[in-house]
């Protein structure tokens, strides 16, 4: 509210302002989808996939750099585990102003897709109205046939099925928001981008992973932006608070974060 407005502006002049460079990444999908093995592929488009010992207790906290230098940006990224019995208390997780990342198994998606994508985008709708939503394909090579090679335009005609069956249901998702938003005007639709890429994250699948984190630069380096809070002016001590939480979160050094 007002006070909160007052707050803001009172400290901007105060301390001064700076560019928030950080977003936080929510990446969010069915059990065994490959949510932490594309997660990990990401940081270096290099596959580096979890064993089925490793997999997501609810939840796992992470980073991921884009770009270097003045133009950098660190997503923190929060895994949710993918199991139902997960999903009430990972509510809380879901927040307005988050870029979500929903990966999707590709040899699933017919015939479970309440769960592995509808469900989450139910979630979303109402937790995080107006969040912007990447879909990723995964699995690509477990269907039949397979792809001749783990080249992304390769995957996607592997996939051309399953990639048009979830756009349908997408669009039926859409058409449901707008019928919402029709008897609640303040209703914010998702928005769900429309590419969805194909992603291999085990060994020979490093294309497919630049495919992904290319589109992540897409988003969040988007004109206009599609994302509140890249690129905004924050109060300096807001910016030294997000890095003590950072440092503290990844066992690093306080003080050097904090400079």
């Amino acid at each position: 509210g007002l006070p909160s407005l007052r707050a803001y502006f009172e400290e901007l002049e105060r301390v001064g302002g700076g560019l928030s460079r950080k977003c936080k990444l929510v990446v969010l999908g069915d059990g065994e989808a490959g949510k932490t093995s594309l997660v990990r592929g990401l940081r270096k488009c290099i596959p580096n996939p979890a064993q089925s010992d490793e997999r997501t207790i609810q939840l796992e906290l992470g980073e991921l750099r884009l770009k270097d230098g003045e133009q950098e940006v660190a997503l923190s990224v929060w895994d949710l585990g993918g199991q139902p019995r997960y999903a009430s208390v990972q509510q809380a997780f879901l927040v307005k102003g988050a870029l979500y990342l929903a990966v999707v198994p590709a040899h699933r998606v017919e015939s479970s897709f309440e769960d592995v994508l509808g469900r989450w985008l139910d979630y979303l709708a109402a937790r995080a109205p107006g969040a912007v939503v990447q879909v990723v394909l995964a699995h690509v090579d477990q269907l039949d046939p397979p792809p001749k090679t783990l080249e992304p335009d390769e995957l996607a005609r592997a996939a051309e099925r399953q990639l048009a069956f979830v756009r349908g249901k997408l669009d039926e998702h859409a058409k449901q928001q707008y019928l919402a938003k029709e008897a609640h005007s303040r209703l914010e639709k998702l928005e769900v981008q429309e590419a969805i890429p194909c992603v291999y994250s085990l060994a020979g699948g490093d294309a497919s992973l630049r495919a992904v984190r290319n589109r992540l630069e897409c988003i969040v380096f988007s004109r206009p932006m599609l994302l509140p809070s890249v690129g905004v002016t924050v109060p300096r001590s807001w910016l030294t608070a997000m890095a003590l939480v950072r440092a503290l979160r990844f066992g690093l050094d306080t003080l050097a974060e904090a400079r």
